[in-house]
């Protein structure tokens, strides 16, 4: 994997995908180095909404909004469900 990780650091032409592959590198060249499990990255979306003075919003609340495109979001952009719920620890299956 590290092998691949490497070509593929060479072949991104994005900055931020060298970025990201870099940094996916590290982390496994840190777990073969000490013997401990690949972490995966279990990011949660982080939603910034800018809305200007005197907007008026009308329909759902502007946080079911929100939720629901992060659903489609996790959905349709094959992104990993990692969030659970803080207390049971079950995973919501939708990362909203």
């Amino acid at each position: 994997m590290r092998e691949k990780l490497k070509a593929s650091v060479d072949r991104e032409p994005s900055p931020r995908g060298k970025l990201v592959l870099k940094s996916l590198l590290e982390n496994a060249e840190l777990a073969a180095g000490t013997g401990r499990p690949l972490c995966q990255d279990t990011g949660l979306a982080q939603v910034i909404v800018e809305l200007g003075q005197g907007v008026l919003l009308s329909g759902p609340p502007l946080g079911e909004l929100v939720n629901q495109a992060v659903r489609e979001a996790y959905a349709e952009g094959f992104l990993r469900k990692s969030t659970c719920h803080p207390l049971t620890r079950a995973n919501l299956g939708d990362n909203a």
